[in-house]
């Protein structure tokens, strides 16, 4: 994630607006968070998860739940 992040801000073309963490076996509520706070920055389109299967599982269900499937473009590694 932090090379991630220099190499972003070297390149000048992709902003970083923020950045979050989360277990993978966290509660949902906690999966909402996330997304709540993403959300409250519009310049948030892309998500870039650097995390495994069971982690995005639950940011797309939060983000069902919440009714943001249409807010962010999810891109995994």
């Amino acid at each position: 994630m932090q090379a991630f992040r220099e190499l972003a801000e070297q390149a000048g073309v992709i902003c970083v607006a923020r950045e979050a963490s989360i277990l993978s076996h966290a509660e949902d509520s906690q999966f909402d968070s996330v997304l709540r706070n993403l959300a409250e920055d519009p310049a948030a389109n892309v998500v870039v998860c650097f995390c495994e299967g069971f982690t995005v599982r639950g940011l797309l269900a939060a983000s069902k739940r919440l009714k943001l499937t249409d807010r962010f473009l999810f891109i995994g590694r």
